[in-house]
């Protein structure tokens, strides 16, 4: 046998220790992900998926039909991951198992564009971000967009260094599956198509190759896209007054996460303040990351065609994104995570070489321990507190009792905690708020003796309650205030409360903020 060449063995020995490397990074982003994952209450769209996905398939493929945010291959994943259960734990551990999978992607897409050492910044990096471990500890299916994205990037890269069919069939199948997953895939789609279709202008055989595939996604996508044309999607933050500040929202929270500086109901209705309260985080932020991508992008300058794999997918999802939402409110930070791992290679290129890089990069390190922090520990930071609210409501529930969830659709997540005891009802909301409108939706139960009111998700809640509190005494009024805040309420009509003497067990007449002021 021929000895094996040394240079061959040191070879080996390096792609070993890289793996090895790799391995570790997983390990530590799946932990992190599973650290804490049920300590916050489910929200709103997570307690849709697990209504969703506790049905059948075929229920689940009507119900995806009938909802025009999110089509329905998560649904599918997660009714055959609930075998674990449908604890927080196991219904947000499969964005975990997602989320920490895309570490080892991004270490090789980093690696195919710029070598070794930047594919394993990378992947540190995407392990530990804090805005990566909020969507992977959440039960919605963001996580799967991100993997689904970077196998459509290792395929178009291997597509473009060799031309060979088999990876662009491969990107044909990643593509699918995340068009079924988000419709941010298609606007991902665009750019790659405007990418691809300019870098294989020269090379006839691989632009036919590459076109044919498109043609196979289209047709495989078409009977979504029926759908679509039956109703149209929506979805975004209804909260952002002004478009032009989402992408400067956005670049803050990729490298920020939620942790940091969490929105309340008041900042979002007076964001002004919260913007000139928390300057110097947010400039400590935007300045560190701005310069990162900055180096990051003259870096790359030198080889346009990575520079070119990077900003054109990512600029034409963000400006596809924009000019939608000018007539339908459909742009999301979430939305864009299909391209934070443009983002984020060309943050990591900044982090490479040079004096400022020997500055800047233990800075941008730092702010990510100190928001992964926030992250876990921030007593204000966190999901609205539908737990919190449901436990309140079953200590001191009595038979006969109405529980009216307002707006109806806050019935979802309230639910989820509420199995037991008196039926939920929900209670639609007129928009704009008109209080005769809303007392004749309640109309039906002015005879109960007992009614509580689960209120959130509303800029109508103290008239709500009002108007609900006609007549009625209120014996128990609570604030629960993380993200969108939850108010829950108990009215008794006057004989009632006579009657029952003592008051409820976890509050009184006066409103109480659990967790925060009043």
């Amino acid at each position: 046998m021929a000895p094996i060449p040394a240079a061959a063995t040191r070879e080996g020995g390096r792609l070993r220790g890289a793996w090895f490397l790799v391995a570790l990074l997983f390990l530590a982003a799946l932990l992190l992900r599973l650290f804490r994952i049920g300590a916050e209450s489910l929200w709103l769209d997570e307690a849709y998926s697990w209504r969703l996905a506790s049905d059948g398939p075929l229920s689940i493929l009507e119900g995806a039909r009938g909802n025009r945010h999110t089509p329905p291959l998560y649904y599918f994943l997660l009714h055959y991951w609930m075998a674990f259960g449908d604890s927080e734990w196991a219904l947000r551990s499969l964005s975990a198992v997602l989320g920490a999978a895309a570490t080892p992607l991004v270490y090789l897409l980093g690696k195919s564009l710029r070598g070794e050492r930047a594919g394993l910044l990378a992947a540190g990096a995407s392990a530990v971000s804090p805005f990566l471990v909020y969507y992977g500890q959440e039960a919605r299916g963001y996580t799967l967009l991100l993997a689904l994205v970077l196998l459509q990037a290792l395929f178009a890269r291997r597509f473009l260094l060799a031309g060979r069919g088999r990876d662009a069939i491969g990107f044909a199948a990643a593509a699918v599956l995340a068009l079924y997953t988000h419709y941010y895939a298609a606007f991902l789609l665009v750019g790659w198509n405007a990418l691809l279709l300019f870098d294989l202008r020269r090379t006839p055989r691989a632009l036919g190759i590459w076109i044919a595939c498109q043609i196979a996604i289209g047709l495989a996508y078409l009977p979504w896209m029926l759908r679509l044309l039956d109703g149209g999607f929506g979805g975004g933050q209804t909260f952002r007054r002004f478009l032009f500040l989402q992408l400067p929202y956005t670049f803050f929270r990729f490298n920020a996460g939620y942790g940091l500086l969490p929105l309340s109901p008041e900042a979002k209705t007076s964001w002004t303040d919260f913007l000139v309260r928390n300057i110097p985080w947010i400039a400590a932020f935007c300045v560190v990351f701005g310069i990162l991508v900055w180096r990051g992008a003259r870096r790359l300058a030198s080889d346009p065609a990575v520079l070119r794999f990077l900003v054109v997918p990512l600029a034409v999802t963000c400006l596809l994104s924009i000019a939608v939402s000018l007539r339908s409110n459909l742009i999301s930070e979430r939305y864009l995570l299909a391209i934070f791992p443009f983002y984020l290679l060309i943050a990591v290129e900044g982090a490479s070489g040079g004096r400022i890089a020997k500055i800047v990069a233990p800075a941008a390190a730092a702010l990510l321990v100190a928001a992964l922090g926030m992250h876990y520990f921030n007593p204000r930071a966190g999901k609205t507190e539908w737990r919190e609210a449901a436990a309140l409501v079953e200590r001191n529930e009595r038979p006969g009792d109405v529980v009216l969830a307002v707006p109806s659709f806050v019935d979802l997540p309230f639910v989820y905690y509420h199995r037991q005891g008196a039926p939920v009802r929900g209670v639609r909301a007129p928009e704009p708020f008109a209080p005769e409108a809303f007392e004749r939706e309640t109309r039906a139960f002015a005879e109960a003796p007992r009614i509580w009111a689960v209120v959130s998700h509303t800029p109508d809640a103290e008239a709500i309650l009002r108007v609900l509190a006609e007549g009625r005494e209120t014996v128990l009024r609570e604030r629960f205030p993380k993200e969108n805040a939850v108010t829950v309420a108990l009215f008794e009509r006057g004989s009632a409360a006579a009657a029952n003497g003592a008051g409820p067990r976890g509050g009184g007449g006066a409103e109480r903020t659990i967790g925060g002021k009043p």
